[in-house]
């Protein structure tokens, strides 16, 4: 039986991340799936994020809203989407709440593809109709290094 190959802690991942390696390159080097690196990336980011809510707390127990996370202000006619509801469902993991096996898988998929080719999301709500949201609003651009995420975060 084989062993898999043990995986780089979060934070070295992130730093390859930064330097602007996709999850497939990072996945060559390494000698694994795609997958198995975005699972320790979301893994360690959920861990980062419990302590971020432990030491700080929340004041009313809320969990934070997709707004909160990317910055943005979403426009109504774009909550009802695909995008949205994949950034809810990564939202959601981020806080270690339940999410539908269904909801992740889809999400896993669409970050590596996105990841393949080098582009991350983002939002403006006068973005017209494209291939990441036909009703607009959402639209993929190049990723640069400074993106942490699958999507670009304002503010």
């Amino acid at each position: 039986m084989t062993v898999p190959p043990e995986l780089p802690d979060f934070a070295t991942l992130m730093g390859m991340r930064r330097d602007g390696r996709t999850l497939r390159e990072i996945a060559d080097a390494l000698d694994v799936i795609p997958s198995e690196v975005w699972r320790q990336l979301t893994d360690g980011a959920q861990g980062a994020q419990q302590d971020t809510q432990a030491s700080a707390g929340s004041a009313a127990g809320d969990p934070r809203s997709v707004e909160e996370m990317t910055g943005w202000d979403i426009d109504a006619r774009h909550r009802n989407t695909g995008a949205m509801r994949r950034l809810m469902t990564f939202n959601r993991m981020q806080q270690c709440l339940e999410v539908k096996e269904s909801h992740r898988r889809d999400l896993l998929d669409w970050v590596q593809e996105m990841s393949g080719v080098g582009v991350v999301l983002d939002y403006h709500p006068e973005a017209s109709p494209n291939d990441a949201c036909r009703t607009g609003g959402f639209y993929f651009r190049r990723r640069e290094t400074a993106d942490e995420y699958f999507f670009r975060r304002h503010g």
